[in-house]
């Protein structure tokens, strides 16, 4: 058996198929694997899209709790100066009820003392006679209590005292 040379051409030819067949061999092998590739890149983006929605969602939500939240601290400053508002109120009705029963007292007390020197002139003068309805006499109502003793016993509104000074 003798080995017959090859002539550079076969040789060359030879190499460029083998290369040609090798060449086609990497490109059907690389040709899948970028085949994969670009598949993992499509699934990546279109989670790249989900991801910048979910993203979105959850800035706007965020949005929405900042807008309820600033809503929230603007209704608690209006309740705060509400109910500063409230707590005035309350001081000067407290006050005017205090200045109210003063002057009801006073008035209960000049209210005595008119009744008590109409009847004392009455007494002195008796043909002095009150232009308006006959009045009770005093004593029978006031006998001879003090006006502190009698506004023990008939203290109130003007209402609860003034008919047992005017029966």
């Amino acid at each position: 058996m003798g080995f017959k040379t090859l002539d550079p051409k076969t040789i060359l030819i030879g190499l460029v198929i083998g290369f040609l067949l090798g060449a086609s061999g990497i490109y059907v092998v690389n040709q899948s694997k970028i085949s994969q590739l670009n598949k993992q890149v499509d699934a990546l983006e279109l989670q790249r899209e989900q991801l910048n929605e979910v993203i979105s969602s959850k800035q706007a939500i965020i949005d929405l709790q900042e807008d309820a939240f600033k809503a929230v601290e603007a209704l608690q400053n209006e309740i705060q100066a509400k109910d500063t508002v409230i707590a005035e109120s309350e001081k000067l009705i407290d006050e005017i009820v205090k200045e109210y029963n003063i002057l009801n007292i006073v008035c209960a007390r000049q209210t005595y003392r008119a009744e008590k020197a109409l009847y004392l002139l009455h007494e002195h003068l008796p043909e002095y006679e009150p232009e308006d309805e006959p009045r009770a006499e005093f004593v029978s109502i006031f006998g001879d209590l003090s006006f502190t003793e009698w506004w023990e016993l008939y203290k109130g509104p003007f209402e609860e005292w003034y008919q047992f000074v005017y029966p």
